[in-house]
């Protein structure tokens, strides 16, 4: 069984603007979840928070992170993709996260499966987030939602 601790120093190693104390927050969410759960990250970037996510998680459960690598100076892009890949891999975690390189709100329009947690995480907008936060239609009463950057961005704040 992973431990928090070691979780955190592999995601520790990836850039981003998670900090331990929220990445501790997702361990412990993802660790609350039944057996064959599904969490769905929307805005993964490098996998700072996946690597977290998927190594808390019961058996038989997945992490599907969601994020369009958009081109640019700010997103980074395919380069950007190819960089979550590797962290996945270089983690033993690829047959837990499974990655759809598209936008959240495309996804969404198709997705027919409950989930189990949501994470969001992605373009911080009002639009975009309020969007995002549509996700939560597929989780049952009670469950938990994370919203990163919620009372540091106005966009997220607000949404």
């Amino acid at each position: 069984m992973t431990t928090f601790d070691k979780a955190w120093t592999a995601a520790d190693a990836v850039p981003g603007w998670l900090t331990r104390a929220q990445g501790r927050a997702l361990w412990q969410a993802a660790r609350t979840l039944p057996a064959e759960s599904t969490v769905v990250e929307i805005g993964s970037h490098q996998g700072r928070s996946t690597l977290v996510l998927a190594a808390a998680l019961p058996p038989r459960s997945r992490v599907v992170a969601i994020d369009p690598f958009v081109d640019g100076r700010l997103f980074g892009g395919v380069s950007t993709r190819g960089l979550f890949e590797r962290n996945i891999a270089d983690h033993g975690l690829a047959g837990v996260v499974h990655l759809e390189a598209r936008y959240s709100h495309e996804l969404l329009a198709e997705w027919d499966h409950p989930i189990h947690l949501l994470y969001v995480d992605c373009k911080h907008d009002y639009w975009s987030c309020t969007r995002d936060l549509a996700w939560s239609g597929h989780l049952p009463p009670g469950s938990t939602v994370l919203v990163h950057d919620a009372f540091s961005s106005v966009g997220v704040t607000a949404a």
